[in-house]
């Protein structure tokens, strides 16, 4: 927590806004008084003692514009800006009470001032001495009774003053306490997000005869995708897709339990449906009662251009052949991870022929809402791939296409983790998609 103070300090090092806000009003109750009142206006036809305090608060303005420009921090010199404020506000209100003119609400900037800086005692310090000031104002200018005078304003002015000032301290804790909550949230969803990208791999391998394009779109906060592609001891290329339910830390916290049973099932060399059989008996107890994940496991092996693929409730990827022929929605009915104790997965093969594409992805893309609540869903990434594969054989502009299309069509693009993996085989001879080289 102390890192990451001195880390949002650093982000903003001149100074705290209060100071700023304080210096603002400062100024624009001395241009104020120096233009409008004709008891002031103007430095020379002020009184003595109101010239004296207009130059001292001037002069600690321009040396805290100094200090700001130069990016010095101005909050320890707040005590003195209490001091001149303090100063400011009894020359005002001397200068206007020898005029029959009452401004003792103007005290409550200076208590508004030190309910900031210094929270509740601060403020009621500030009132307190806001009091004993306006008194002494009275009893100079005015020369009432004085014990009149006390009791006038212990009956008008001191309970006014002091409920401005306790209102105002709990105001200011309020946002402490606020402050300090988002800072400690903030903290925990950044180390999230380090702890769920450390679980994703950081290149992607290379495939003779094949293209391979990944696309990871980061939520605003926590996501819950998690996705692996590898090639395995025996030659073949994983690829594993999974979406947990649930985008907070709690969620993350699922996911990690996931892929630690990920890896210690990939290092028995289990295929598809038996390493789905066996992260769901790893996993199952950690996600009861009401969480679960979408998981798509499968193998390539690219001597026979064969996959073989187990889905586990998640969003069916699509095998798309060149030309007009329909897509085929790769699902093989497994129920999501965590559904039950003990499931039955079955594996399924394709072949993936000469320039077919295979599109993997998370419910990120086909479930991007735009402003009316309609989703993007795989119809619309499919027409998108299309449209591009048509106008380029360029895998890489086909995955940018995807991304593209999501971030014009959805209303919140950050809503949720999104993954798009696209793999595609060379033509018959050697060439790329759509006979690029």
């Amino acid at each position: 927590m102390a890192s990451d103070l001195s880390r949002s300090n650093a982000a903003y090092p001149r100074a705290d806004d209060t100071d700023i806000l304080v210096a603002l009003i400062r100024a624009s109750a001395i241009i104020a008084i120096l233009v409008f009142p004709p008891e002031t206006r103007g430095l020379l036809s002020a009184p003595p003692y109101m010239q004296q305090v207009l130059v001292i608060a001037i002069l600690f303005l321009f040396a805290q514009a100094w200090l700001f420009f130069r990016g010095l921090p101005l909050h320890p010199h707040r005590p003195v800006a209490l001091v001149v404020d303090t100063l400011l506000v009894l020359g005002i209100t001397l200068t206007f009470s020898a005029h029959r003119r009452n401004l003792f609400e103007i005290y409550y900037l200076v208590v508004i001032a030190g309910a900031l800086w210094y929270g509740r005692k601060g403020a009621i310090s500030a009132a307190v001495v806001a009091i004993v000031l306006s008194y002494v104002v009275e009893y100079l200018t005015l020369a009432p009774d004085p014990l009149l005078l006390a009791a006038q304003l212990m009956i008008t002015r001191v309970p006014l003053l002091l409920l401005v000032a306790i209102i105002t301290s709990y105001l200011v804790r309020a946002r402490d306490v606020e402050r300090a909550l988002n800072l400690e949230v903030d903290h925990e969803l950044r180390l999230a997000r380090s702890l769920q990208g450390a679980m994703l791999p950081t290149r992607i391998p290379q495939l003779p005869g094949y293209h391979i394009e990944l696309r990871f779109e980061p939520a605003r906060h926590v996501g819950g995708d998690l996705y692996r592609i590898q090639m395995l001891p025996d030659g073949r290329l994983l690829l594993v897709l999974v979406d947990m339910a649930g985008k907070s830390v709690y969620g993350l916290v699922h996911l990690s339990a996931l892929n630690s049973h990920l890896d210690a099932a990939l290092a028995d060399g289990l295929p598809p449906a038996e390493l789905a059989t066996r992260v769901n008996r790893g996993i199952y107890q950690t996600l009861q009662p009401d969480s679960y994940a979408a998981c798509f496991f499968a193998a390539l092996d690219p001597a026979t251009a064969t996959i073989e693929f187990v889905n586990c409730g998640h969003v069916p990827p699509l095998l798309l052949h060149p030309g007009n022929t329909p897509a085929e929605e790769l699902s093989t009915g497994g129920i999501l991870i965590g559904a039950v104790e003990q499931p039955e997965y079955t594996a399924v093969e394709r072949v993936i022929q000469p320039g077919d594409l295979l599109v993997l992805f998370t419910d990120g893309f086909c479930e991007a809402r735009n402003a009316h609540g309609e989703q993007l869903r795989t119809e619309g990434i499919e027409a998108v791939l299309r449209t591009a594969r048509g106008e380029s054989g360029d895998v890489t502009r086909w995955a940018d296409a995807v991304v593209a299309a999501r971030r014009a069509f959805a209303a919140d693009e950050h809503a949720d983790d999104a993954t798009l993996v696209l793999l595609t085989r060379d033509d018959r001879d050697g060439t790329g998609p759509n006979g690029s080289v």
